[in-house]
């Protein structure tokens, strides 16, 4: 199912070669980093990244627990950027954070939604309407707020994944934070969290 998601949203959003460069080796390899999976020494080694490649690295980053490179998209078609993005956020078995938001819940002009993070570390934001998703390495603990505007109202589930590194020594900031007065779209669009947010934003001794 995860595979056909997949494939149905690169043909729902076409993918362009002018809009999204080709991938390369380096690239992919960066990006299943950010998913916390370190490449073993078996990884395909080609300059290219194909769709064969591609699958069959996300494969290894599963335990192998998927055969998505032996399957019938494990193509020598060129993957490009957007293609490594998007099979790294819904075929990778990582634990995610969700919240459920719905934007109809305020005025009909805004269809934004907002949230903070004040931890340092790689962290992918999945906004659950089929855009690329937004890969963040984070430095620093600064409280950063991620907005993201939605072409229509309507109820989304947002992804979170990656891994905090570092917190704020302030005793009371937050790591993640869907509350501020001053920004509505955060508290009033929200309606439901679910998931892995202990793995996210683990205790740091």
């Amino acid at each position: 199912m995860k595979l056909i998601l997949f494939f149905l949203s690169l043909f729902i959003f076409p993918l362009s070669a002018t809009t999204f460069p080709a991938a390369n080796v380096k690239y992919v390899s960066d990006v299943v980093l950010l998913y916390m999976c370190n490449l073993p020494n078996s990884a395909p080694d080609q300059t290219g990244a194909n769709m064969s490649y591609l699958l069959k690295i996300v494969d290894m980053c599963n335990g192998d627990t998927t055969s998505y490179g032996d399957g019938v998209y494990a193509t020598n078609e060129w993957a490009n950027k957007d293609a490594v993005d998007t099979a790294m956020s819904t075929l990778l078995d990582v634990p995610v954070f969700e919240m459920s938001i719905d934007t109809t819940k305020t005025s009909a002009s805004n269809t934004d939604f907002s949230f903070q993070i004040s931890a340092s570390g790689n962290f992918i934001i999945d906004w659950g309407d089929g855009t690329v998703s937004d890969i963040i390495t984070k430095s620093n603990t600064t409280l950063t707020t991620y907005t993201h505007s939605y072409s229509s109202a309507g109820t989304y589930i947002i992804k979170l994944s990656g891994l905090a590194t570092g917190y704020s020594s302030g005793t009371t900031t937050a790591a993640i934070n869907f509350y501020n007065a001053g920004v509505s779209n955060m508290q009033n669009n929200l309606v439901g969290i679910s998931g892995s947010l202990g793995y996210i934003f683990p205790i740091i001794n």
